[in-house]
């Protein structure tokens, strides 16, 4: 392949994969900064509804536009205490620390439950633990 086409190759990569721009919301409703509001995505399906504080959800319903939907008690963006409801139809209950179930229970989509605890937690590597089922 030659050099210029190469670089044109890069440029359209970078373009069309690498984007790391941030999702807009509008408000629509209430108060949106610090206190009852609801946000809506402006580029598609989607939003934020419940309680803000300096702009970010803190307690709530988050939307979004793959249908999941995320409710209960937000920290740092993510949720931290709550019910995560995915499209497939699993659902995971309970208290999470860096994306992860770590006190709760799954429900899988033909309805059957298991129990989740994890008991120990790396602090360097959040993924790492030693899970009770």
């Amino acid at each position: 392949m030659e050099r210029g086409a190469k670089a044109t190759l890069l440029v359209f990569c970078v373009l069309a994969f690498c984007s790391t721009a941030e999702a807009q919301y509008l408000c629509v409703e209430g108060d949106c900064i610090n206190g009852k509001g609801k946000k809506v995505l402006e580029s598609g399906p989607g939003g934020l509804e419940g309680v803000f504080s300096a702009g970010v959800l803190a307690s709530g319903k988050a939307v979004f536009p793959n249908g999941d939907v995320f409710e209960g008690t937000f920290k740092d963006h993510q949720l931290v205490d709550g019910i995560k409801r995915f499209k497939d139809g699993k659902i995971l209950e309970g208290r999470f620390s860096s994306n992860i179930l770590i006190d709760g229970k799954i429900t899988e989509a033909d309805g059957s439950e298991r129990k989740v605890k994890l008991t120990e937690m790396n602090s360097q590597t959040p993924r790492k633990g030693k899970l009770k089922i």
